[in-house]
């Protein structure tokens, strides 16, 4: 996860965020902050975590794109054989959780 950052409600500065403290101090007035679950906190991790969700993604469709890429390009009996492989695997397990 990116480092949370918030503005100085004093002097503007950036601050980075350390959830380990309940108190933000400003490293350029010197000021202090309360850090208890604020809505800029909240939103701070929120958008933190969404950029870090959208990479998630973009590198899980990039891995789809590349097999399916891979896929396209096989005998269509090797892919025939490999899913009733990949089924046969689904029943066993199907099986042993359902006895």
């Amino acid at each position: 996860m990116e480092s949370l950052k918030l503005k100085c409600i004093e002097c503007g500065g950036t601050m980075d965020v350390d959830p380990s403290k309940k108190v933000l101090a400003c490293p350029y007035c010197g000021s202090k902050q309360l850090m208890v679950d604020s809505d800029e906190v909240k939103i701070a991790e929120i958008n933190a975590n969404r950029d870090t969700k959208i990479q998630e993604i973009k590198t899980k469709n990039e891995v789809m794109i590349k097999f399916l890429d891979v896929i396209g390009k096989m005998d269509p009996y090797v892919i025939l054989i490999i899913s009733l492989f990949l089924m046969g695997i689904v029943v066993g397990i199907l099986s042993e959780i359902f006895k």
